[in-house]
């Protein structure tokens, strides 16, 4: 949890670096170490890149459940008395049911978290060499305010393209 917490800032710019717009007139960032400094300069520095709550809470959360999906899933299928020897199949249907519980949990949480890192906060701009960052992928207008935000609107708006109401894809979501 703590090197995925130190190494968040370049995760921040590897996704900035990958959603930019691909033409030149609107590119922002030049390279990492162009896009580190940029980011550090007009969002309020490290300290808004460590510890804002809009990098923080998914860069903790991913880092804290990625280790558990990746190492518990051999002792639960283990303590569950399922052996790859004596029952291959059972065994085989036990792996992919963890690793598809890993994707069911980690999807939302990692597009949550690249949305946010995609969403630019800026503190302080720089008239003389301020350029507005520009995606190639459609982004929101108005900001995300935070996980929930963020996880509610893209089932909102996804829904919404989708000819489905927001209530009703959470209604089938929620469990009872």
């Amino acid at each position: 949890v703590v090197v995925g917490w130190l190494l968040s800032p370049l995760e921040v710019v590897y996704t900035r670096l990958i959603v930019q717009s691909g033409s030149p007139l609107h590119r922002k960032y030049r390279g990492i170490t162009h896009a580190l400094r940029t980011i550090v300069h007009e969002e309020g520095g490290l300290r808004a890149l460590y510890l804002s709550p809009y990098h923080l809470v998914p860069t903790l959360i991913k880092h804290a459940l990625d280790p558990i999906f990746a190492n518990l899933g051999a002792l639960a299928i283990d303590r569950a008395g399922i052996d790859a020897y004596d029952r291959p199949a059972l065994f085989a249907a036990a792996g992919l049911a963890w690793k598809s519980l890993a994707a069911i949990v980690m999807l939302p949480i990692d597009t949550v978290r690249a949305r946010l890192h995609a969403q630019p906060r800026y503190v302080r701009r720089s008239k003389e060499e301020f350029r507005e960052f520009r995606t190639c992928v459609p982004t929101t207008k108005v900001p995300y305010t935070g996980m929930a935000n963020c996880m509610w609107r893209v089932i909102a708006e996804e829904a919404a393209m989708a000819g489905v109401s927001a209530t009703t894809v959470c209604v089938v979501c929620t469990p009872v």
